[in-house]
């Protein structure tokens, strides 16, 4: 390498200085921006040929364009040489400020790259990134730019699912605001990065609250109505993982407010799922439905980018219009759209969203019955959430692991299981699924001979339900608590009040499944009753009114019952 080195002229001396600052590919334009500031524009195309004529510069295509890289043996010789510090320090700053550039050109537009060799080349640019980033907070650095930096990064560092460095480089740079950038857009997005990484690490927390509120108190003073409405969203989200599903609509109907004065689709989007999600959970199936129908539309049929602070509603309204659909009482559209909202996911190449969106899948797949398409989304959830320090999400994979154990029979281990699953859930404050675990958990007691028990976890949940505004899930849980009920033949007139209210509420909200199991299940008690006409009359018009899953579990247990009904 001496050899090499001192055959060389000395403006490709100071040519291969200055290219070892970046890591990995760059590019002519990188060189022209960082490394000649005082060569011209052909002096340095000259001197990159020469290098690559004597091997010291490799290439290779991508796309209409060529990067060029040091080799690894030869950028090691080139930090190895002692330059002056004045212009080390100012080559360390052009390379930084070039990253913020590139950051702030490519962070809202990731989701429009290719998942294939274009992505991989812009990966592969973040290692200059973060370099850049070390060097800013280090011993020598400059911090002013990298807060800058740092809050340029967000944007991509949540779009590739790099949360874990979301979350450092966010609360670093936070920690080294001063007077000028306290409150200003750098901060937000600073905020609004390490409360999104948080709440996906280590769940909800006042801490991931406070991130969020200040982030989108800035964005609502600077008139950001993109990082407004992507906050409002967070904040949506932050409260229905927390269990508060009252104040959804507020949130959803302030994101339509900012939709009606925006003419960009991501908000629009946005608006009409968070309403969609809101609507369905306060029991609006209806109102649901065409929410959500109405932003899948807009995302399958729009070429813009719609990835705000690395949530994409494609996945989480498709799934969420699968809940619904399934909840009406169309079990083979639901499974449809599921299918579709995981093609949708995995084209973004977002690994977070992915999980997520699996994780949601498994939920569609457990109330259809579908064990063994189950199980597969939830190991592709847990594998995923693992990769990407997703805590919660785990959390939330295993408590559904044990699900499937009690429903393959080994109750006695899969209720442990689930029980122990919980905790974890809860101290992240993460709620979202409790309801629907509470309900397996007593079902499970109650095959265990532990009706009681499981009545005590059903009637807190009925309080809390109540509370939280969770309400379509009022007509399930008065069927389960009708279930136990029934297992004590002393109190049959009670389970049989527990059914018919029950069944009265999914009839309320256009719930076709739960009221078809709602149905069945008072049949049943009717039956036993030797009260068969009235068994019959009562399933026979809720069966009549579906038009398909009749291989679903749901269907087949009806259908079973009216045979033996006659």
């Amino acid at each position: 390498m001496d050899w090499s080195y001192n055959l060389l002229s000395e403006i490709e001396r100071t040519a291969l200085r200055r290219l070892a600052v970046f890591v990995g590919h760059f590019t002519l334009d990188a060189v022209t921006a960082v490394c000649g500031h005082d060569v011209s524009r052909n002096d340095i195309l000259n001197t990159i040929d020469s290098l690559i004529a004597k091997s010291m510069v490799a290439t290779r295509p991508v796309g209409t364009v060529m990067s060029y890289r040091l080799l690894d043996t030869t950028r090691a010789y080139a930090l190895d040489i002692q330059i002056d510090e004045t212009e080390a320090f100012d080559l360390a700053v052009r390379h930084a400020t070039y990253c913020v550039g590139w950051l702030r050109q490519w962070g809202r537009n990731w989701s429009t790259l290719s998942s294939g060799q274009e992505r991989t080349y812009h990966f592969a640019k973040m290692n200059n990134v973060r370099a850049a980033l070390e060097w800013c907070f280090g011993e020598h650095g400059n911090a002013r730019l990298g807060i800058r930096l740092a809050a340029a990064a967000v944007e991509v560092f949540l779009a590739m699912s790099l949360l874990a460095e979301c979350h450092r480089w966010s609360q670093r740079a936070l920690i080294a605001l001063d007077a000028e950038t306290v409150g200003s857009p750098d901060e937000m997005r600073l905020q609004a990065g390490l409360g999104v990484s948080s709440s996906q690490m280590y769940g909800e927390s006042d801490a991931v609250n406070d991130a969020l509120n200040r982030s989108l108190a800035i964005a609502e003073s600077t008139g950001d109505m993109v990082y407004e409405a992507g906050l409002l969203n967070m904040q949506y989200i932050f409260h229905g993982r927390s269990g508060h599903f009252r104040i959804l609509l507020e949130y959803a109907e302030r994101c339509r407010g900012l939709a009606e004065r925006s003419d960009d689709l991501a908000i629009r989007a946005l608006a009409h799922s968070a309403r969609g999600m809101a609507l369905q959970f306060s029991g609006d199936l209806g109102g649901s439905r065409g929410e959500l129908e109405a932003v899948t539309e807009i995302i399958l049929n729009s070429q813009q980018s719609s990835v705000l602070l690395g949530y994409d509603p494609h996945y989480r309204s498709i799934v969420a219009l699968a809940r619904t659909l399934w909840l009406q009482g169309y079990p083979d559209q639901a499974s449809a759209r599921i299918k579709q909202a995981i093609e949708v996911s995995e084209a973004t190449g977002h690994s977070a969203a992915l999980a997520l969106v699996l994780a949601g899948a498994t939920t569609v797949s457990l109330w259809r019955g579908d064990l063994d398409s189950a199980q597969r989304y939830i190991d592709r959830s847990y594998s995923l959430a693992e990769a990407n320090a997703m805590g919660p999400l785990m959390a939330i994979s295993r408590c559904r692991k044990a699900e499937l154990t009690i429903r393959r029979g080994n109750v006695r281990q899969g209720v442990d299981d689930l029980r122990a699953g919980l905790k974890p859930i809860h101290a992240a404050r993460h709620e979202l699924l409790t309801t629907e675990f509470n309900m397996e958990l007593a079902l499970g007691l109650l095959a265990l001979g532990q009706a009681e028990t499981g009545l005590n976890i059903v009637n807190e949940t009925i309080v809390r339900v109540e509370g939280s505004g969770e309400l379509f899930q009022m007509p399930e849980l008065l069927r389960i608590k009708g279930a136990l009920l029934r297992s004590t033949q002393s109190i049959h007139d009670e389970a049989e009040r527990c059914f018919r209210e029950a069944l009265k509420l999914a009839r309320m909200q256009g719930s076709g499944s739960f009221e078809l199991r709602t149905a069945t299940d008072l049949a049943a008690l009717l039956a036993d009753r030797r009260r068969r006409k009235e068994a019959k009359e009562t399933l026979q018009p809720v069966y009549g009114r579906f038009t398909e899953g009749f291989e679903t579990a749901d269907l087949q247990a009806a259908a079973e019952l009216m045979r033996s009904l006659g």
